[in-house]
């Protein structure tokens, strides 16, 4: 069930049941019409027939008798006929009572089974929408915004400047912190969930890692470990390192030390062209990479927890994945071009491609910068497509209407535990903070 702008499972459900309903009920007073004419008629034909001819055949003894008692004969069957007929009426009747029962009774086993569906997956049932709580103006272009591990900041990509926000219930504080050291715009940012540190990362070729000294201090220290822009970043919480990527080909892990210096251990080669987005299964022990040259490609960690290539995904999209997560056993990627969403589940232990495509909208987006984020606490999944930010479930039936930024050039973020969405649209210079609340 995959239509745009579509409503929940109950409500469709709900529709469906309505529906049958009121089909049943304008078939039932059809039939009923039907019968009252035919008993009407029957009924009519029984008053003539009882008024001339007796209900026994009659006895005939004059010279014509074999003539008279066969019309007798005929006369009295004809009655029989009509009597039978009267009788399928009411058997009729019966027959429409019982089918009736039937269907009645399958639409209150239907409503035990949504119940059941209810109680295993509540957030299907649940009405919600995106509110808008907040907003605050920023003149500087930004491309990347995160919260920290306890949703008290929001952190903002600002030019060549990081801004940190205080946040507190979906407000934002009026004077933001400002940090200074890239040379260049920032164009992503990353933050741990262990530590209080900032990392980020930008055009002029530098990762920076950033750590609080003081109130509203911060210091940090610059690492070369790129050779072209810095387009992505993500933690390996498990194994404290960074996984990062540029517009070269390769992808670099480095292990961050107790002094917040970046130690690169692995380069990851596979991809023939820049590399466009980069994710990790829940218990990181999977990454996905896709590039410019259109390949998928699945890499799993070895004994020595070093990523090793495992093997190109078959994909027959020939289009460009802009945004990508994995969800519980399912790879979802969104393709550049006309807004679809793939899917690709775990079959012997490799990702194949499933036939149902889904449409978001057709749309060729501007930019791949804006993350695809999934939220297990909320179960939803943030996708990004052409200036509309969708909201969808695990079973990537869109929860709530879209939230039309008016321009493609939108970047936005969620918070950790899912109630709030930050984003940045370029065409009002704002930054908008929605709440997730339930209707």
């Amino acid at each position: 069930m995959h239509f745009k702008n579509q409503e929940l499972y109950c409500q469709k459900c709900n529709e469906i049941s309505k529906q049958i309903a009121e089909r049943q009920q304008k078939e039932i007073q059809y039939i009923n019409q039907k019968l009252n004419k035919i008993k009407d008629e029957i009924q009519e034909n029984f008053k003539e027939l009882f008024l001339f001819i007796p209900f026994k055949p009659l006895q005939i003894q004059n010279d014509e008798g074999d003539f008279q008692k066969k019309i007798s004969e005929q006369i009295y069957q004809k009655k029989l006929d009509f009597k039978q007929s009267y009788l399928n009426c009411f058997r009729f009747e019966e027959v429409l009572n019982d089918l009736n029962n039937k269907v009645q009774g399958i639409t209150e086993k239907l409503n035990m089974l949504l119940k059941e569906y209810e109680k295993m997956h509540p957030h299907n049932f649940i009405k919600k929408e995106w509110k808008l709580v907040d907003k605050k103006y920023q003149q500087e272009f930004c491309c990347c915004l995160t919260f920290n591990k306890n949703n008290s900041m929001l952190i903002t990509g600002a030019g060549q400047k990081i801004k940190l926000w205080k946040f507190v219930q979906g407000q934002l504080n009026v004077t933001p912190t400002i940090l200074t050291g890239h040379e260049k715009p920032v164009i992503c940012l990353a933050q741990s969930m262990k530590q209080e540190i900032i990392i980020s990362g930008s055009e002029d070729k530098t990762i920076r890692i950033w750590r609080k000294v003081g109130i509203n201090v911060w210091t940090s220290t610059s690492h070369d470990l790129h050779q072209q822009c810095v387009m992505g970043m993500i933690f390996d919480e498990k194994m404290n390192q960074l996984i990062s990527w540029s517009k070269e080909n390769v992808i670099r892990i480095s292990e961050i030390k107790k002094n917040y210096d970046l130690n690169q251990i692995q380069v990851m080669k596979g991809h023939t062209g820049s590399i466009d987005c980069v994710c990790l299964n829940e218990i990181e022990t999977i990454l996905c990479s896709s590039g410019n040259d259109k390949k998928l490609i699945i890499w799993m960690k070895n004994k020595n927890t070093e990523w090793q290539f495992q093997y190109v995904i078959n994909n027959t999209n020939n289009d460009f994945i802009c945004r990508m997560s994995f969800l519980n056993q399912k790879l979802v990627c969104l393709f550049w071009s006309e807004g679809i969403i793939q899917v690709f589940e775990q079959q012997n232990e490799k990702y194949i491609e499933k036939q149902e495509k889904i449409q978001l909208n057709k749309e060729c987006d501007g930019e791949n910068l804006f993350p695809c984020i999934y939220n297990k606490q909320q179960n939803i999944l943030i996708l990004k497509h052409n200036r509309y930010i969708y909201t969808l479930n695990d079973q990537l039936i869109q929860c709530c209407e879209p939230i039309d930024c008016k321009d493609c050039y939108c970047y936005g973020t969620l918070a950790e535990d899912g109630k709030y969405l930050a984003v940045w649209d370029d065409s009002q210079k704002m930054i908008f903070i929605y709440e997730y609340l339930q209707l």
